[in-house]
């Protein structure tokens, strides 16, 4: 997965909603790894939120995304 993906994407893939990564997502970067991406979470992201996310003391989670489904 070479492009950013969506809100939808990362919530499906962290088991939150959609609402939850739009409030408290603060960046995402891509790692070397195709459909790797590095996250990192707002601060005020409460506490049973930052426990689910299993979050690192930075506020900071990897994931790997499935790669996407061609439309055919």
């Amino acid at each position: 997965m070479s492009d950013e993906p969506t809100d939808k994407e990362l919530a499906d893939a962290l088991g939150i909603s959609e609402i939850q990564v739009q409030i408290y997502l603060s960046q995402r970067g891509a790692l070397l790894t195709p459909g790797c991406w590095m996250l990192t979470f707002s601060p005020d992201t409460p506490a049973d939120l930052r426990k689910k996310l299993k979050l690192n003391k930075a506020l900071v989670r990897t994931v790997m995304l499935p790669p996407r489904r061609s439309a055919q």
